[in-house]
């Protein structure tokens, strides 16, 4: 088992960042290697399980379980299916002036063959989450600012 984190800070509220993060039918604008959302009925919440279908030497298919969920704060999915069972912590915090602090945790656990390529594959992982924090920030910033004003009732997503 192995522990890789990655944070990043974006210029955008917290609602805006949890909003687009923390929904999988988005997840492949900022994770090149997603193919696929299977069988995912919104919203997210704490005991949604769906499938993700990823491009890791092959197209691949892990079942994920959403086992906590606090709105604009934290999600956590622990993968349910492969070699390698991560448990991913997705945390957002607000910062001052605005901008959020977007917290990626997994900590993985690995079985089978994979248990032997784990020194090797711990690098790829930490590497691989700063690329994904990267891609995130630079889309999240890219959309245009929610107006308070611009929703029902004046309040953001």
């Amino acid at each position: 088992m192995f522990t890789a984190e990655n944070t990043v800070t974006i210029d955008r509220p917290v609602a805006e960042v949890f909003a687009y993060a923390m929904d999988p039918l988005r997840i492949h604008e900022w994770r090149p290697n997603v193919l696929e959302i299977i069988d995912y009925e919104p919203p997210l919440r704490a005991g949604t399980e769906y499938q993700i279908a990823e491009n890791m030497m092959g197209r691949k298919v892990f079942g994920q379980r959403v086992t906590e969920y606090q709105q604009d704060r934290l999600v956590v999915i622990e993968t349910t299916s492969g070699s390698v069972r991560p448990v991913q912590r997705f945390s957002v915090e607000p910062l001052s002036g605005g901008s959020t602090r977007y917290t990626a945790r997994l900590d993985i656990t690995t079985h089978g063959f994979m248990r032997l390529m784990e020194p090797m594959f711990r690098g790829s992982v930490r590497k691989r989450m700063v690329e994904y924090g990267d891609n995130l920030k630079r889309n999240i910033e890219a959309l245009p600012r929610v107006e308070a004003d611009a929703r029902p009732g004046g309040t953001q997503p």
